[in-house]
């Protein structure tokens, strides 16, 4: 017989049989990272390679207090082995910080190929649940937006379900203005709206001047000044880019287009613009400028 504590009381202890019909058990358990550990250790058999991405996803959450129990199971089977919560253990040993989560003991070895088979649920369905439009382009420019902010825009770490809708309940406001300003019809090019509401919504918490961005703007939109201007030369790129059959990266190209704002702002008039990031002269991702 496999037994598990879970709690120091022993009030929730949860034993898995070897031997007869598998008892299945569930209990609220609060998890510490020493016991995370142990199970990790000791009951982690035959799980898929842990992602460490994943795991700071996690702990990221459980540090900023973002973790709440929803009623997904850690599940155990009758043989002790763990089945499903690896990624769930590994971020509580990470964090270094309890919490609570149902434990579910005792269930068959075979329902394996049942766990996470069904369509993950992306931010743009809780964002739709939650009352909220234009959902795709909404959950895609928050998460852009808050991995700016935190200065980790180039690392591509996966921002989580929660930690998203807590920057987009901090800055709605703001957020609502852009995603109104800035729509399909006045800036047709997807990459472009990105961009143009990552400005916006910084203009406006630093209490900038909207019309100096609203001057760029229409220029890039329409066009018709000086071929040195920063939003012509950023137009002419972006007529460029959708001509080629491999473009600069996304990355790239918003990148260029922070730096076409920057220059806007400053009043200087280059003939390109280009963004470096992997030569010896490698630069690092722009700061959006708000002010001369």
């Amino acid at each position: 017989m496999v037994s598990l504590t879970t709690t120091k009381t022993g009030k929730n202890k949860t034993t898995v049989r070897r031997n007869g019909v598998p008892r299945v058990e569930a209990a609220l358990v609060t998890v510490s990272p020493r016991m995370a550990k142990q199970w990790l250790d000791d009951h982690n058999t035959q799980n898929r390679k842990i992602s460490r991405r994943v795991v700071k996803t996690y702990a990221d959450d459980i540090l900023a207090g973002n973790w709440r129990l929803n009623g997904q199971t850690i599940i155990i089977d009758e043989h002790g082995d763990l089945l499903d919560g690896q990624h769930r253990l590994a971020a509580i040993v990470e964090a270094n910080k309890e919490i609570q989560t149902f434990v579910v003991a005792g269930a068959s070895r075979s329902i394996i190929g049942t766990i996470d088979a069904g369509k993950p649920r992306a931010y743009s369905d809780l964002l739709t649940f939650n009352g909220y439009t234009n959902t795709n382009e909404l959950a895609a420019f928050v998460r852009a937006w808050a991995a700016y902010k935190s200065g980790h825009y180039l690392n591509n770490d996966k921002i989580s379900h929660a930690a998203a809708d807590q920057f987009l309940l901090q800055h709605e406001e703001v957020i609502t203005a852009s995603m109104s300003d800035i729509t399909a019809s006045n800036c047709p090019l997807r990459l472009s709206r990105k961009i143009m509401r990552m400005i916006y919504c910084e203009i406006v918490e630093a209490g900038g001047d909207l019309e100096l961005f609203d001057d760029f703007h229409e220029q890039f939109r329409f066009g018709g000044v000086s071929p040195n201007n920063p939003a012509m030369v950023l137009r002419a790129l972006h007529e460029r880019w959708l001509t080629m059959s491999k473009p600069p990266s996304q990355k790239t190209r918003e990148a260029i287009t922070i730096k076409a704002w920057n220059n806007h702002v400053l009043g200087k008039q280059p003939k390109t613009l280009r963004w470096d990031r992997f030569s010896t002269r490698a630069e690092a991702f722009p700061v959006i400028i708000t002010s001369a």
